[in-house]
């Protein structure tokens, strides 16, 4: 194994099965866009 998953099997700890993986969805997107925006920046100040 490479690399360690922050939300194993999309899951929170502590919180119900539905809203675990929702919310375990909703921030892996939104670190992606953050990710990609920072990225995106780096690449406009070349």
């Amino acid at each position: 194994e490479l690399f360690s998953s922050p939300f194993p099997d999309y899951s929170l700890p502590g919180l119900g099965g539905a809203l675990s993986t929702s919310l375990a969805g909703v921030l892996g997107v939104l670190l992606i866009l953050l990710l990609t925006l920072l990225w995106a920046r780096v690449l406009r100040k070349r």
